[in-house]
């Protein structure tokens, strides 16, 4: 008869097992010939059939080993580590070394032939011919084999009885196989003899060896993050283009965990064609960048830089031919500003690159976006540019960004930043991460997002669990982002941060205004030139709520408002140039206004020019805004009627701006007449005693630099011309359109003169190639550059000079706050508070940096804030968008679903606001608290970067003791909730793969894992695999400790683990389902599939999640 293991005979059995319970009667001989056999194969023969077989002659293939092929024999011997039988391998290991260690058990091995042959003869002890049988065919001695678990493998056997010549035959043939000299009895391992039976039991006790938590969790990152490391490794052609980069200048100066973001975010863009670097600030992402462009450079790609137009210095210095230390390495790189993603603005350059010739060239590119967080806003003009003109007209290109600032908007900032990397097709990532739809996977990531921020008592890991494995996979695997605590765990230091000291400073007699709460009261009322469509378009006319020009006039006044907030908030001086600009406005639009109703000229139209309002560094800032040129005709206006109405707002606008432009301009004739330390400006009277402070202090070896920071122009040159009146010296400042020093003006973007003086440690000695001097690596690098300092005396008369005349007070506005190394500097001065936290932060980066020469007493900040009450000054903006709120809208046509959008919008908009204001309130502290605070959201908390990178280190070291840990191995420990951050429930880990290991089958892949953690009621407990992965690692160091019973095997013990994993299947099937049924509403699923197709879609569902589709890889027992 036939034995397949599959097919049902209601006649005869048709799995080897069944016929072996059906024909094994009597006592008897067994001689079985396999090639292999499992632990759990041999325990269901000492289970079943011990009783009746008296003696077992084994020939089993050559399994004797050597370290470097025993995980290919622990392969071999994990067939069975399906989720229903997983948990009980250890059980089926003790039972198969009790039927090994019987005396009635001998076994043997070919050496050095293969053994394919396959038999299980039983020869009955009166040699009963009617109990005497045999099986020949495909089966191994295991439980696959056996046809216990359902396996793809084909089998066929063929089973018979003793009463023919083929049995005496098979009988026979054994005898020869037995008695042969090739049937070995001991084999030679490591140059000793040992019996073979021996050695096998070894082997099986060795798979179920006492791992410890370490071990294990070693094991999940191995299993999780090896393909990441080694399907590069196995490519020569790879390897060879690493070791290439290894040699380079750029590449052997940066730190161990500076080279290691650079592998991983080479190996994403060559797996996905993107990536983001995303470290906090301060930890060197030009450099790594240089690093990964450098890498394609050599590939023959053409790099292409886009930068912001203050930062564009900042990446010229290190092109070829400009003497930076990395000269020899020949940077070649295009540089473009993010305000050139426009008409043909990328061709108005000395280069004279043209956009058909080289941006849309069949050439391969890799474009590097530094601060891209600026091209997160997909409607706006840049982003839709650079995705259509650029990326879609390019076949192969490859896009990395760069970007530290944390996640306190919106996702869906982050998902248009995602889309870059396929193009914007939504379904992009289909194939390669198994996310159907980007923009379904965000939009539920968003709505998370608002409920946790909105949740005080939910911290990071929440909102991590929250976000689920799908979006956990994704942004892992394009995001290399590290926080500055786990740069610190490689023993990298930063300077001290000696915290905050804060500085209130209410502004005082500018007319009726005294305070910064008085200011809301001396704004004018209406803004009505800024709203012209307000009185030209008739609530009557319906228009879409996306083009209403009423809409985009209330925007208008919204965004004015705040803007002289923000501009009072800074200084008198900007705000009074403000006031100014809007007078100018808001009388020449009365004066056309008044014209034209006395029929005195033909003029028929109010302009609005926002961009007349804004400085060039605000143009750059409110780009997305930005609404252009726009002309309202005074006939429309006047044919509503609303002529009269529109002149009289505009009067009493124009009314309150003159009195406010009077005030300002008697407050500056007495600034004006000032010299000395004392002054009517009790801000700037603050300001100089701090920098007085600042000069006649001892730390840090008396350094005497600092950083006056400002979001303005209007007021750095206010700050430069004021303090330059009273005696202060060495002193210059920047902004994003001009540079002074020394009284004189420098050219747009040439303050690199300024910044070299100002800071030479770091931009002359750290930054400059100097070949001629060697530093002595026995001394610190201050003392090498104080070293540097003498040979530069005697060597270089030009930069010299340089030193000889240094800058100690640099202001500046936000042109420099991202992307520039200024650690010479140990205090920075925030004269105004960004209304954007972030940039506070990226300020104080400046200084905040690995490597600081201030190490000695660390560094500092000082906020200056308008008002000592926080809430007064953050509910400002409120009561100002309040105000604009009230505004008549009536006549807008809102588009179906358009009140659900803006719903979102609000939630998503609030959300912001409650993490802003947090973070401001944390400023009054410490500015590192933005970032560490338990509700700040960034990159590094989407990224397993930190445990990819331990896996790296383990690799280097413990690469071979990571492969011989076999599939299928437990251990246990009791958690101690004071090494995390919150409580560890009692439950149970595990690593699963998809799909299951056939039996036999060597080098298998998963396709899929799955860490999960189950509490002790079967619940999940922890969604996402970093939450998963963060407990182990905080545990690996306990001691191995399991439950009662579980290492003798107790079959209830046993039982409850394994009922967990299954209680895993029906969660997971249920997600599975209704993520189907998510993508078919969000137009993922093609409808117009036959019905037979359907069937099998659901059908795969169904079946996806059974227990024999998963193997146990490892797993932990936690109490």
């Amino acid at each position: 008869m036939l034995l397949d293991n599959k097919s049902t005979n209601k006649n005869h059995p048709t799995k080897v097992f069944e016929f072996f319970k059906k024909y094994l009667r009597g006592n008897g001989k067994m001689n079985v010939v396999t090639g292999y056999f499992s632990p759990s194969g041999l325990a269901r023969f000492h289970e079943h059939f011990d009783e009746f077989v008296t003696e077992y002659n084994l020939v089993i293939g050559d399994l004797a080993t050597t370290e470097s092929t025993k995980e290919k024999v622990y392969q071999l011997l994990s067939d069975n580590l399906s989720l229903k039988s997983g948990v009980n391998s250890l059980r089926d290991s003790d039972l198969a070394i009790q039927f090994l260690k019987q005396d009635k058990v001998k076994v043997k091995t070919l050496k050095p032939n293969f053994c394919h042959a396959k038999a299980y003869l039983f020869e009955e002890e009166k040699n009963d011919p009617q109990k005497n049988f045999l099986v020949v065919g495909s089966s191994n001695m295991t439980e696959a084999g056996l046809g216990l678990k359902f396996s793809s493998n084909i089998e066929l056997n063929t089973a018979d009885f003793g009463g023919n010549n083929d049995y005496r035959e098979l009988q026979d043939w054994f005898k020869d196989l037995w008695n042969h000299s090739y049937a070995k009895e001991e084999v030679v391992i490591e140059g000793k003899k040992i019996p073979f039976k021996e050695y096998l039991i070894s082997l099986i006790r060795d798979y179920h060896k006492k791992y410890t938590p370490e071990q294990l969790y070693y094991k999940v990152l191995y299993e999780l993050f090896k393909n990441d490391f080694l399907k590069f490794d196995h490519d020569p052609e790879f390897r060879a283009q690493i070791g290439s980069l290894e040699n380079t200048v750029i590449f052997k100066t940066l730190y161990p965990f500076q080279q290691k973001g650079v592998l991983s975010l080479i190996k994403m863009l060559k797996s996905y064609n993107g990536a983001i670097l995303a470290d906090a600030v301060g930890l060197g992402k030009t450099w790594q960048a240089l690093a990964v462009m450098k890498f394609f450079q050599m590939r023959n790609y053409e790099i292409i830089m886009i930068c912001p137009k203050k930062l564009h210095q900042n990446w010229t210095k290190y092109q070829r031919k400009k003497n930076s230390r990395f000269e020899v390495d020949k940077l070649d790189y295009v540089i473009r500003w993010h305000s050139d993603l426009q008409d043909d603005r990328l061709e108005r350059k000395p280069d004279g690159y043209k956009i058909e010739d080289y941006f849309q060239s069949d050439r391969p590119k890799l474009i590097v976006i530094d601060e891209s967080h600026n091209l997160r806003n997909d409607s706006s003009s840049r982003y839709q540019f650079f995705m259509d003109e650029i990326l879609k007209k390019n076949q192969d290109v490859k896009v990395l960004l760069l970007s530290a600032t944390p996640i306190n908007t919106k996702l869906k900032d982050i998902k248009n930043q995602f889309k870059f990397f396929v193009k914007g097709k939504n379904n992009g990532f289909r194939e390669t991460l198994g996310v159907p739809s980007l923009d379904k996977l965000f939009k539920d990531a968003d709505k998370q997002f608002i409920e946790w921020v909105n949740k005080a008592d939910e911290n990071v890991d929440h909102l991590i669990s929250r976000l689920g494995d799908s979006f956990m996979r994704m942004t892992d695997a394009m995001v290399v982002s590290r926080t500055r605590e786990l740069i610190k765990i490689d023993g990298l230091e930063f300077p001290q941060n000696n915290g905050s000291i804060n500085k209130y400073c209410s502004p005082r007699n500018i007319g009726d205004i005294n305070s910064f709460e008085s200011l809301e009261a001396a704004l004018p009322d209406v803004l009505a030139g800024y709203k012209p469509s307000i009185y030209a378009i008739s609530s009557s006319v319906k228009v879409s709520a996306v083009e209403d020009a009423r809409i985009q006039d209330r925007f208008l006044v919204k965004m004015m408002y705040i803007l002289m907030i923000k501009r009072f908030e800074s200084s008198w001086k900007s705000f009074q140039v403000t006031v100014g600009r809007i007078l100018a406005h808001h009388e020449n639009a009365l004066d056309i206004a008044v014209q034209y109703k006395n029929k005195k000229t033909a003029t028929n139209q109010v302009t609005l020019d926002i961009e007349s309002m804004l400085d060039e560094e605000e143009k750059e800032e409110e780009e997305e805004y930005t609404l252009g040129k726009r002309e309202i005709k005074l006939s429309d206006i006047e044919a509503l009627g609303n002529l009269d109405f529109f002149i009289e707002d505009l009067e009493l606008d124009v009314a309150k701006l003159k009195t406010l432009k009077e005030n300002l301009e008697t407050f500056e004739n007495e600034v004006k007449a000032e010299t000395g330390d004392q002054s009517k400006d009790i801000k700037l009277e603050a300001l100089i005693k701090i920098i007085r402070e600042k000069q006649q202090s001892q730390k840090n070896n008396s350094n005497k630099k600092l950083i006056i920071f400002t979001s303005f122009k209007d007021t750095a040159m206010y700050l430069y011309e004021e303090l330059q009146k009273r005696g202060f010296g060495k002193m210059a400042v920047v902004t994003g359109s001009k540079s002074y020093v020394a009284g004189e003006e420098l050219p747009f973007g040439d303050f690199e003169p300024i910044l070299e003086r100002f800071a030479p440690y770091t931009k002359l000695f750290m930054e400059k190639e100097w070949p001629d001097f060697h530093p002595n690596e026995a001394i610190s690098s201050w003392d090498n550059f104080l070293a540097w300092k003498d040979y530069i005396d005697s060597h270089k008369s030009s930069v010299n000079e340089k030193l000889k005349n240094p800058i100690d007070i640099l202001i500046t506005t936000d042109c420099l706050s991202e992307g520039q190394n200024l650690q010479d500097a140990d205090l920075v001065v925030n004269y105004d508070v960004h209304w954007n936290p972030v940039r506070i932060v990226q300020r104080f980066g400046r200084i905040d940096r690995i490597g600081s020469p201030n190490m000695q007493d660390g560094v500092s900040a000082v906020n200056f804030w308008p008002t000592e009450d926080i809430n007064t000054y953050l509910n400002l903006q409120h009561r100002v968008e309040v105000r604009v709120a009230a505004m008549k809208l009536a006549g807008a046509e809102v588009p179906k679903g358009f009140n659900e959008r803006i719903g979102e919008k609000a939630k998503s908009e609030q959300a912001q606001e409650i993490q802003k204001a947090k973070m401001l309130r944390q400023m009054t502290e410490k500015i590192e608290e933005v970032e560490g605070d338990i509700k700040n959201f960034s990159f590094a908390d989407l990224s397993m970067e930190n445990f990819r990178q331990e896996l790296f280190q383990l690799l280097q070291s413990k690469k071979k003791e990571l492969e011989a840990i076999p599939n299928g191995v437990f251990t246990g420990f009791k958690a101690n909730p004071d090494l995390f951050n919150q409580s560890i429930p009692e439950g149970m880990i595990a690593l699963m793969g998809y799909p299951a290991k056939a039996a036999g089958v060597m080098d298998h892949e998963y396709k899929e894992l799955h860490l999960m953690y189950l509490d002790k009621g079967k619940k999940m407990v922890f969604k996402n695999p970093k939450e998963i992965l963060a407990v182990l690692q905080s545990q690996k160091a306990q001691n191995r400790s399991l439950p009662r019973g579980l290492d003798a095997g107790e079959e209830k013990v046993l039982k409850h683990y394994s009922e967990t994993l299954l209680s895993w299947l029906d969660i997971q099937a249920g997600r599975e389902v209704e993520n189907a049924i998510d993508n078919i509403f969000a137009g993922d699923l093609n409808f117009d599939k036959k019905d037979d197709q359907d069937d099998e879609e659901q059908a795969f569902l169904d079946q996806k999640y059974q227990a024999e589709n998963f193997d146990l890889i490892c797993w932990f027992a936690v109490q």
